[in-house]
């Protein structure tokens, strides 16, 4: 018997992020799938100094955005506790 550690490696995309454009919470990421962006996660709190450096780089996207504005707690981390809808910008 071999015993072994195996790693997947996927692209994914910074889709959304939580909180303010210039600063943001956290960053949502999307898996480009079949024609389609698959929410599948978001970051931890984003510290200071890397929310303001993100926060220059982001615009609003083009035409409509195929994510609702706002989704469910339990859609970005199934076991969270929140129970307020989650707000994308």
């Amino acid at each position: 018997m071999i015993e072994g550690k195996h790693h997947d490696v996927l692209d994914v995309v910074c889709a959304g992020v939580t909180g303010p454009m210039g600063a943001p919470s956290t960053v949502v990421v999307g898996l480009p799938t079949h024609g389609r962006l698959w929410m599948v996660g978001r970051s931890t709190e984003l510290s200071a100094a890397p929310s303001r450096t993100l926060g220059r780089y982001l615009r609003q996207p083009l035409g409509r955005h195929s994510w609702p504005e706002e989704i469910p707690p339990t859609l970005l981390d199934r076991f969270s506790k929140d129970r307020e809808p989650v707000r994308l910008t």
